[in-house]
């Protein structure tokens, strides 16, 4: 999963009881179905300042 962000996350993760919570929502355009997706992040480990590859590769540069 990848998620970019302005926001200074290394500031608001204060210590090691702290955890990042990603929730998406997302809306089907044709049938109306909504789901809900969660994923907390409990390690800094996730988190880098690379930049991705283009394209559909995943990897980071």
């Amino acid at each position: 999963m990848r998620v970019r962000t302005t926001e200074d996350i290394e500031m608001n993760w204060s210590d090691d009881s702290s955890y990042i919570r990603l929730t998406v929502i997302a809306k089907h355009s044709l049938s109306g179905f909504t789901d809900i997706f969660v994923k907390d992040f409990y390690s800094k480990d996730v988190i880098t300042a690379k930049k991705f590859k283009s394209g559909d590769d995943l990897g980071v540069a």
